[in-house]
C-alpha cells in the first residue's frame, strides 16, 4: 500500500521539474533564435522576442520601448552598408524560473568583422509567459569595458567646457578668444582666456575647503596625490538607491573579495554615475540652477562613518568619486567633507572612466592647478595599469 502511495505521488513531484526543464529549454531556444535574427537585423526576431509593454534600459541609462527598438532596427540595413555586420552570441547563460516569470542573465558578445575583440555586455532580462509564449518585459544592458593592457594610461578627467557639470550655485565654465588666426607676420597663432569656479568639472577639494587651517591646494604634498589606488564598485547598490551612502559594510564586502586596502592607498569610489555625464538632470538629479536647486540634488556619496573608518583603519591618503560631491546629494551638513578634511585628506570629484580600472593594480597621478591659497581647482587625474 505504501509503495502504491509513493508511486501515486511520483508524477506530482516530477511534474514541476519537467515543466521547469521545458521552460528553460524554451527560453534558451528563444534567446538563441533572437540573437541569430538580431545579427542580421531581422525585424521579425525583435517582434517575437520583445513584449509590447517592454521597458529596455541601455548601458548609458536610456530607456526605450518596443516601438523605438523596432523603428531603430527598421532603419538599419546591413546589406546597404549603413552599419557593420555584428554577430551576436550568448555565454554564461543563467535562467531562473518563478512560475510564469523568468529572469535570464548572460554575457552578450558582439563580434564585428575586422575587429580583434568583441564588444561585451552583461544583459539581464525579465520574461513573462502569456498564452503559452515567453516574451521579455524588462531588459538591462550593461557594457563590459574592454580589458586594458598593462602599462596603459587611462584618463580619469572630464573635459572642461561650457557643457561640463558644475554645482548649481557656481557659474559655468566660460572661454573667450583673445586671438585665433594668421598673424600679419605669416604664422598661425591662437590664445584664449577662461573663467572657472574651483569646484567644477573634474576637480580637487583641498582640505581647507571644509577645515579651517588645513592645507590649501598649493600646500598638499605631491606624494599625497600620487600612488597606488583601489576601486570600490558600489554601482549595484546605487541602481537600487541613487542616494546610496557608501558604508563601512560596503568597504568590508569589497575587502572580503579583494583583500585589505593597503595603507597609503588612494581610494576611488565607482557609483556608475559617470555614465550620465554631462547630463545634469541625470547626473545631479536636477538641471536647474541657483540656490533653490541645491535641495533637488540626488546622487550617491561616501558615508562619514566610512570616511572615518578608512582613515583610522586603512590610513588612506586621498579619496575620489564619480559624482559631483564626496557627500551624497541630499547632504546639508557635508559631514564626509568635514571628516576627511579636518585630517588633511583631499577629495577628487567628478572623476571619469572608473569603469575602465580594475579593483586593484592601478597607479594614480592626480595633479591640480597650483592656486596659491585655493580651496580646490581643476584636476588632471590619470591612472596607469599594472604598477608604478
Amino acid at each position: 500500500m505504501k509503495s502504491a502511495i509513493k508511486l501515486l505521488w511520483l508524477p506530482i513531484l516530477l511534474f514541476p521539474m519537467l515543466a521547469g526543464a521545458d521552460d528553460r529549454a524554451a527560453l534558451q531556444e528563444l534567446l538563441n533564435t533572437f540573437l541569430a535574427g538580431a545579427s542580421v537585423s531581422d525585424i521579425a526576431a525583435h517582434e517575437r522576442f520583445w513584449a509590447d509593454d517592454l521597458v529596455y534600459t541601455s548601458s548609458n541609462g536610456t530607456r526605450r520601448g518596443k516601438p523605438e527598438i523596432l523603428e531603430s532596427r527598421s532603419a538599419a540595413d546591413p546589406a546597404a552598408g549603413d552599419e557593420p555586420a555584428i554577430a551576436y552570441s550568448a555565454e554564461d547563460v543563467s535562467i531562473r524560473l518563478y512560475g510564469d516569470t523568468a529572469v535570464v542573465a548572460f554575457r552578450l558578445l558582439g563580434r564585428t568583422e575586422g575587429q580583434p575583440q568583441p564588444a561585451e555586455f552583461f544583459n539581464t532580462g525579465t520574461f513573462r509567459k502569456r498564452d503559452g509564449e515567453w516574451q521579455a518585459v524588462a531588459w538591462q544592458a550593461t557594457r563590459i569595458p574592454a580589458p586594458e593592457a598593462p602599462g596603459d594610461w587611462i584618463d580619469l578627467s572630464h573635459e572642461l567646457s561650457p557643457d561640463a557639470v558644475f554645482w548649481p550655485t557656481a557659474a559655468p565654465f566660460a572661454m573667450t578668444t583673445d586671438f585665433e588666426g594668421m598673424t600679419d607676420k605669416g604664422y598661425f597663432y591662437s590664445a584664449y582666456s577662461f573663467c572657472t569656479a574651483e569646484h567644477g568639472g573634474t576637480h580637487i577639494d583641498a582640505p581647507v575647503h571644509f577645515a579651517e587651517g588645513a592645507h590649501h591646494v598649493n600646500e598638499i604634498p605631491v606624494d599625497q596625490l600620487i600612488g597606488a589606488a583601489v576601486v570600490i564598485d558600489v554601482s549595484a547598490a546605487v541602481q537600487a538607491d541613487r542616494d546610496h551612502r557608501i558604508s563601512v559594510a560596503d568597504v568590508e564586502a569589497w575587502e572580503a573579495q579583494h583583500g585589505a586596502i593597503p595603507t597609503g592607498s588612494i581610494v576611488l569610489l565607482r557609483t556608475g554615475f559617470g555614465q550620465y555625464w554631462p547630463d545634469a538632470a541625470k547626473y545631479l538629479g536636477t538641471a536647474r540652477r541657483g540656490a533653490e536647486a541645491v535641495a533637488e540634488l540626488s546622487f550617491p556619496g561616501l558615508h562619514p562613518e566610512a570616511a572615518t573608518w578608512l582613515m583610522e583603519h586603512r590610513g588612506i591618503k586621498a579619496v575620489g568619486i564619480d559624482t559631483a560631491s564626496i557627500d551624497h546629494g541630499k547632504s546639508s551638513h557635508f559631514e564626509t567633507h568635514v571628516a576627511l578634511m579636518t585630517h588633511n585628506v583631499p577629495a577628487f570629484e567628478n572623476v571619469a572612466n572608473l569603469d575602465r580600472l580594475p579593483p586593484t593594480g592601478a597607479f594614480v597621478v592626480a595633479l591640480p592647478t597650483k592656486i596659491r591659497g585655493g580651496s580646490g581647482g581643476p584636476l588632471r587625474i590619470v591612472a596607469r595599469l599594472g604598477g608604478n
